[in-house]
């Protein structure tokens, strides 16, 4: 009687063993699932913000294509303008004795060539860092 006692508590903890087992593994597989979820949600989630970042990187480089076209039509115009002046007289005039044309020029490259600001600026600027941070802030967890 003893031992069908002893028999049957060891077979009612190696029922209780199996399922425990059985459960932690079963929760095991969800958790897993459940990163693997969150994981593919991140990946969407940046897969659909990288078009806005495109664009935003297009406005700079079609920007800093303007600027620098403008740049080499000031420059250009200007080394067209003193090459004219200095062939004409050996010495070159001050700088509010010269023809209109260089006054112009000079006056679109001191526009052009101002200070460099150390950041960006602008709210073209404040739109891309925003959108860079959400994108780069996007949680991993």
């Amino acid at each position: 009687m003893i031992a069908v006692a002893v028999l049957l508590v060891i077979l009612v903890l190696l029922v209780f063993f199996v399922i425990t087992q059985y459960n932690g593994l079963v929760r095991l597989r969800n958790e897993t699932r459940n990163a693997w979820a969150q994981v593919d949600v991140v990946l969407r989630r940046r897969y659909d913000l990288v078009p806005n970042l495109v664009e935003t990187v297009k406005g700079y480089a079609a920007h800093g294509r303007e600027t620098l076209e403008a740049v080499i039509q000031a420059r250009s115009g200007a080394i067209d303008a003193s090459a004219v002046t200095d062939t004409e007289r050996e010495e070159p005039l001050p700088r509010g004795h010269w023809p209109p044309s260089r006054q112009c020029q000079t006056h679109r490259l001191d526009q052009s060539s101002g200070p460099i600001p150390t950041h960006r600026q602008g709210p073209a600027a404040n739109n891309a860092d925003r959108r860079v941070r959400h994108h780069l802030g996007t949680p991993c967890t």
